[in-house]
């Protein structure tokens, strides 16, 4: 959208978070005194989406340590001796979600890490619009409603940009989904890799801090597994206790 809005041409969509492809010019690139103005003026709006943590750290799972398996490996097993490399692998294979969740406390990284410390925390009171992954499609509307350029103030970057265009064959709103279809496959997909209530808590613990960002807002009384006692942290459970 961003390259869209500028009239950029983008040859592939993940260049648009590779500084040295992206057709414009990413934060770090702009000296203090730019970035300052852009932080704190009318001129600029600042945004951020965000991501339920559970959901954010399984899709994390699934594309960076399923899906691409030499980035994960490059980044959080390569630097390991033979045996934890060739566990690495294994794990990799099976597709170890709890292997991924201990890993993340030991390699971090911005797929996974916490959105809360993304920015620094003076930051995040002058940002004019958080949006959620969970809601996109209607977040993107309601942010491009509210954009319009100063050669046209008259017509938004919705009207413009955004109410269609997209899509398979380009006649779609900007990120429409079939929202009840996309809730039931993310609900499934939990179930499917939070198989235990450690799992959920693992995440809970370690992700703590975005439940509690004032600015994010999520939603805390989502459960994949409901009336959790201490029973329920039998012996499957085991690998967290190092954890606590």
């Amino acid at each position: 959208m961003i390259a869209t809005m500028m009239g950029m041409e983008l040859e592939e969509e993940r260049h648009v978070h590779l500084p040295d492809k992206a057709p414009f010019k990413h934060l770090f690139k702009f000296s203090d005194k730019e970035i300052l103005h852009m932080m704190t003026s009318d001129e600029w709006t600042r945004t951020v989406f965000v991501r339920e943590p559970k959901k954010r750290v399984l899709s994390a799972f699934l594309d960076k340590f399923c899906k691409n398996k030499k980035f994960f490996f490059q980044v959080c097993c390569e630097q390991l001796d033979d045996k934890g490399q060739i566990e690495c692998r294994d794990r990799m294979r099976a597709w170890d979600f709890r292997y991924f969740l201990k890993r993340t406390r030991d390699c971090p990284n911005q797929h996974w890490d916490l959105q809360s410390a993304r920015i620094d925390t003076k930051w995040w009171p002058s940002i004019n619009f958080i949006g959620h992954m969970s809601n996109i499609e209607v977040d993107s509307r309601t942010l491009l409603e509210s954009l319009t350029s100063t050669e046209d103030p008259h017509e938004s970057a919705w009207e413009k940009y955004g109410k269609t265009g997209w899509g398979k064959n380009g006649t779609q709103p900007f990120f429409h989904q079939d929202t009840a279809e996309h809730a039931t496959h993310s609900h499934d997909k939990l179930k499917n890799f939070y198989k235990a209530p450690c799992d959920e808590t693992f995440v809970e613990k370690y992700w703590a801090e975005d439940w509690k960002s004032p600015y994010f807002v999520f939603d805390t009384t989502v459960k994949v597994h409901e009336n959790v006692t201490d029973m329920d942290f039998d012996v499957d459970c085991k690998w967290f206790d190092k954890h606590k």
